[in-house]
């Protein structure tokens, strides 16, 4: 029992060497902080072999070094299930049923939409036309979006959500962000929704989209990141010259 310590740590390091040889350390981290765990990967295998030479007094309280193996073990290739996203909402809008659904008598071009969302600005367009006041400018704009269905309490019927996960850090702290959808029709799944930017009835701003087509498409990957993971400037968002 004296060598526990030493194969306590020797087994992080190996978690960490499993991770990042196939890749799934993006299951557990934003790649921005994927880097640290890979500089952990030396000194926890070093100390652990010092530790297995080393006559060290175990205590049964180090036994708890050993869940977060043992936590590895069941779920190393987990992912959030999308089943939880209506308990990751944090931008929660509490909005005023529409009269009447607005007119799609237009015929709507969506072989060059105005705005094509991306993983690399998804949240940023997303936070931007909830609550920036001046996303109103955009309303009766197209817009093509990709994401899982959420259905939440908050939202009158037929008012949905069609997101993912973004993970700031890691997936412990991942939140819920997407798009407002209006539309009768989604249920549970993923789909790529084609429509157009609405202003709510009585508010001062927040857009939804108003659903022209959609429809069902295979799981893409759930997790997200904020613009800057993907490049330095956000350039994928700055080329719609938003104005805030």
């Amino acid at each position: 029992m004296k060598k526990f310590l030493g194969i306590v740590y020797i087994s992080y390091s190996l978690i960490i060497g499993y991770a990042w040889f196939f890749s799934k350390l993006k299951n557990f981290l934003a790649p921005q902080m994927q880097i640290y765990a890979k500089l952990s990967f030396i000194p926890l295998l070093a100390i652990g072999i010092v530790l297995l030479f080393k006559h060290a007094e175990f205590k049964k309280s180090d036994i708890i070094l050993f869940l977060p193996v043992l936590l590895f073990a069941v779920s190393f290739d987990s992912r959030l299930s999308i089943s939880l996203a209506s308990n990751k909402i944090i931008n929660k809008v509490e909005i005023i049923e529409n009269d009447v659904e607005p007119s799609v008598e237009d015929t709507y071009d969506f072989s060059n939409v105005d705005f094509d969302v991306e993983d690399s600005n998804y949240d940023a367009l997303s936070n931007y036309f909830i609550t920036n006041k001046n996303a109103t400018i955009y309303e009766g704009k197209t817009i093509r979006i990709k994401g899982f269905f959420v259905e939440t309490s908050h939202l009158p019927n037929g008012y949905v959500v069609i997101g993912k996960y973004l993970v700031s850090c890691c997936v412990a702290d991942a939140t819920l962000t997407g798009f407002i959808v209006r539309s009768a029709s989604l249920t549970s799944g993923w789909y790529e929704i084609e429509g157009v930017l609405r202003k709510y009835k009585g508010k001062e701003y927040s857009m939804y989209i108003q659903a022209i087509n959609y429809k069902p498409i295979e799981a893409e990957d759930e997790y997200i990141n904020p613009c800057y993971v993907y490049d330095e400037y956000c350039s994928s968002l700055k080329k719609y010259n938003l104005k805030y």
